[in-house]
């Protein structure tokens, strides 16, 4: 049984789950080698590492030196004119304040958790709804039916499905791009559900699913969906390499 009384404490600390997955990707690399048989068949090497740029100049240093001498003359000031009696007397009136205004905090902590989680709930879940999730993709057919498919026969399937729907408009030729939109795309969409099932299950363990726009339904589908989408990025690795794998021994050849 759960105790309701507790339930406040547990609802503030919703917001910490979804913080431990980042539906955001890393900055992928990919390298496109061509190579130089007749056929030219392009290989695919797909490395997946996050890259930090940063570009400074001299007006950034500038107002950070400046930022910096500011902070230190405040700091100066404040340590000459502070007493160890001031300190003392600043120190029991902050300690009232946050007393006397304890419930606000605490409500506020509730409701603006509460909020967020919501919040985040139906946007994941609209996304779920998304009929461009590859999740989604061949979605009258059920999780067994894809997998009684033939391997190599569904890794056409879903490569024609990839060039139909990523190709670059730019450059029709361009191999790479859909292939690495591919990527990107499943990955965040394995994120975004990974995320969404995490949240749901740790309301369900605090006992606030009617509290939430979430229920069971919603968390056996997400489940489900996480599954196919684990599935059709494993059919799309398998090819990948498979692939490289090919042209690998046709230049050692």
């Amino acid at each position: 049984m759960c105790n309701f009384k507790i339930r406040p404490f547990f609802l503030s600390l919703l917001l910490l789950p979804p913080l431990y997955v980042n539906a955001e990707n890393p900055v992928t690399k990919k390298t496109v080698h061509h190579t130089t048989a007749t056929s030219a068949s392009p290989v695919f090497n797909t490395e997946i590492k996050p890259q930090f740029v940063t570009h400074t100049n001299s007006v950034i240093n500038a107002i950070g030196i400046q930022i910096k001498d500011i902070y230190v003359s405040i700091s100066h000031i404040v340590q000459d004119k502070i007493t160890k009696e001031n300190y003392e007397l600043l120190k029991k009136i902050i300690k009232e304040l946050l007393w006397q205004n304890r419930y606000k905090i605490a409500g506020g902590t509730v409701l603006g958790s509460y909020s967020t989680a919501s919040l985040l709930l139906v946007s994941d879940y609209h996304q779920l709804n998304n009929n461009m999730f590859w999740a989604q993709w061949k979605r009258k057919s059920t999780f067994e039916d894809l997998c009684a498919i033939p391997q190599k026969e569904l890794a056409k399937e879903l490569l024609l499905a990839i060039g139909q729907h990523h190709f670059n408009k730019d450059n029709p030729t361009d191999l790479a791009y859909p292939l690495i939109t591919f990527i990107k795309d499943i990955d965040w969409e394995i994120n975004t559900i990974k995320r969404y099932i995490m949240t749901t299950k740790t309301i369900k363990r605090l006992c606030l699913m009617p509290l939430f726009p979430t229920n069971d339904h919603k968390l056996n589908r997400a489940t489900k969906m996480l599954e196919r989408a684990l599935f059709i990025k494993h059919i799309f690795l398998s090819w990948l390499a498979d692939y490289n794998l090919t042209n690998t021994e046709k230049l050692n050849g």
